[in-house]
């Protein structure tokens, strides 16, 4: 029985002992502050996910102060629950009031009166720490709040937890009476990580210190084992690499401390909404049903790794989004592609084709993924996007036979070779073209493309005109600048191989003021050509600067221009240069 009783007196001697932090921990200076600032307050809330480093924040700090060392206490869920927390408080308080606490120790009224009462007798005011593995249920909450109310403000909380606790938060942040330190204040800044990881004795340049940051945006167990990896690594990447939430200890940790503490409803939440990269107001209804925004709400009050970047928008920390993900595929396969194909049709209504399109490759539903393409006319954007943009990556896979009338436009636009089917016909009846026009505009860019590579200039110049037609039933000018450059394009070459060079110089300086990125290719053909009209007509310091800009921009310019832009400016240059020489 003694050696029983030994055993129970060490286990408390331990949850009342201030926790010893790790050797390497590094000192942070503004949280200290933080800290120094809320004992002036009843409540200070020190709240985050897990392996954020709360406690190591706390029992560092208390180990530095100059003043009153707190009382410690450390809690786990069967303390709150039995109601053993008040005989625990009562020894934790002990040594400042020099006597034991009366039993019983029960949290009920006339102990709560006794320790109330010891406590405005003090001379000083007490930081008494409460360390809870577990949000302390709502009767303990209750309790915690009559004390420190009753206290006569000599009693000072402060509570680390990982889920906003059952207090009545609202009341004492209209009276200013506490101090929150948050996931978003917990998250290590770029300084402290670097003295974090040279603690450790990982010493990396600041583009690979700025590497790890992405990856863990600050969570201190996730820079913990990035430290442990590149300090056994001689080479940073590899050891970067593997710092992910697939597998290894990083998964092992957030699937233990985090994803396998949800309950069932809440982890399927959690697994149907890991599909996007951000969650935006109706999106989350769509994945997850009517109620998830209200618990994605409450999940960021639970502090599980997923923030609110504005009011209804959601994002989850990247290493805990690619253990979901793994998670995802290995658990509910069928359930992701489900997910991908709602948050692809989805976005695809809400204008975000990109995006819509990965979603359907990512569920292998590649028609849906052109129908998006066509529909949401971004086949302008495949033909002048480079080809590591995001569309060309999306749709690199895309198979030789996919079901459907828009596989073969994409496929046109992605491979340069000619689209199949007949050429867009003259528009008719307006209301009745609205419904075809998105495919027409397709089939219209792509014949552009290649009627200008054929030299059929009179074909070119109708189909474009159609092509206008179309962007004004559509109402697009503004919104995709990028087929109003194609289309300028189409009619400046067109002009030109006319020998039409006024109506050319006009079609093609149309084509440099649209919106479209300068280094789209058309743009950079734009600025070549009107650079070699300039020079052959004799304007030598106009075709030097259009030629300059082209050349400036030709090397990041791609897709299928019908000549290559830098040899033209190139060219315009040389005339500029025999000109020069002549009169010299």
């Amino acid at each position: 029985m003694n050696d029983e009783s030994d055993l129970v007196a060490h286990r408390i001697d331990a949850r009342l002992a201030v926790p010893e932090p790790p050797s390497d921990v590094v000192a942070r200076s503004r949280l200290f502050h933080m800290l120094d600032a809320g004992i002036a307050h009843p409540l200070t809330l020190v709240c985050g996910p897990a392996g954020s480093g709360k406690t190591v924040l706390v029992s560092s700090w208390a180990r530095v102060r100059s003043e009153q060392s707190p009382a410690w206490l450390s809690l786990d869920a069967d303390d709150l629950a039995d109601g053993s927390i008040w005989s625990l408080i009562a020894q934790a308080l002990a040594p400042q009031f020099g006597t034991q606490v009366p039993e019983p120790h029960d949290g009920s009224r006339a102990f709560l009166a006794e320790l109330a009462s010891k406590l405005c007798a003090l001379g000083n005011r007490v930081v008494l720490v409460l360390d809870c593995d577990v949000s302390p249920p709502l009767q303990v909450a209750h309790v915690l709040d009559t004390l420190l109310r009753r206290s006569c403000a000599k009693l000072r909380l402060i509570l680390i937890t990982r889920t906003e606790p059952p207090l009545p938060l609202h009341r004492y942040r209209l009276t200013g009476s506490i101090m929150e330190i948050r996931g978003s204040e917990l998250a290590f800044r770029d300084e402290e990580a670097g003295a974090l990881l040279t603690s450790a004795g990982v010493h990396l340049p600041a583009a690979v210190r700025d590497d790890v940051m992405g990856h863990t945006l600050g969570w201190a167990s996730g820079l913990r084992f990035a430290a442990l990896k590149l300090a056994a690594s001689k080479d940073p990447d590899p050891a970067i690499g593997a710092l992910n939430g697939t597998q290894g200890p990083v998964s092992e940790y957030l699937r233990a401390e985090v994803l396998d503490r949800q309950p069932r409803r809440i982890r399927e939440l959690l697994l149907r909404t890991c599909v996007v990269d951000v969650l935006v107001p109706g999106l989350a209804e769509a994945l997850a049903g009517p109620s998830a925004p209200r618990e994605l709400a409450s999940l960021t009050r639970a502090d599980v790794f997923l923030e609110e970047t504005r009011p209804g928008r959601y994002r989850y920390h990247p290493l805990f989004r690619q253990l979901l993900r793994t998670q995802l595929a290995d658990e509910m396969p069928l359930v992701r592609t489900q997910v991908h194909r709602l948050a692809g049709a989805w976005l695809a209504r809400h204008g975000a084709v990109e995006t819509a399109v990965s979603h359907a490759v990512a569920a292998a539903a590649w028609e849906e993924a052109c129908r998006y393409v066509v529909d949401g006319l971004a086949v302008g954007q495949l033909l002048t996007e480079d080809p590591e943009g995001p569309l060309h990556v999306a749709l690199a896979a895309i198979p030789q036979h996919v079901p459907g009338s828009d596989a073969p436009l994409v496929r046109s636009a992605l491979s340069g070779r000619q689209a199949a089917g007949p050429l867009p016909e003259d528009l008719t009846e307006e209301g009745a073209e609205q419904e075809h026009a998105p495919r027409q505009l397709a089939q219209t860019l792509l014949a552009l493309r290649d009627g200008v590579a054929a030299g059929q200039a009179r074909q070119v110049l109708s189909v474009a005109a159609n092509g206008f037609r179309l962007i004004d039933l559509l109402q697009i000018e503004n919104s995709h600048p990028e087929t109003v450059l194609l289309l300028r394009w189409a009619q400046g070459a067109a002009h030109l191989q006319a020998g039409r060079l006024t109506d050319a110089v006009e079609a093609f300086s149309l084509g440099t003021r649209t919106a479209a990125p300068v280094s789209a290719w058309p743009s950079v053909e734009c600025l070549s050509e009107l650079a070699l009209i300039a020079a052959c007509r004799g304007h030598l310091r106009r075709a030097t600067r259009f030629a300059t800009r082209a050349l400036d921009t030709g090397s990041r310019a791609v897709g299928g221009a019908a000549s290559t832009p830098a040899t033209v400016a190139e060219v315009a240059l040389c005339v500029v240069a025999v000109e020069t020489c002549a009169f010299s």
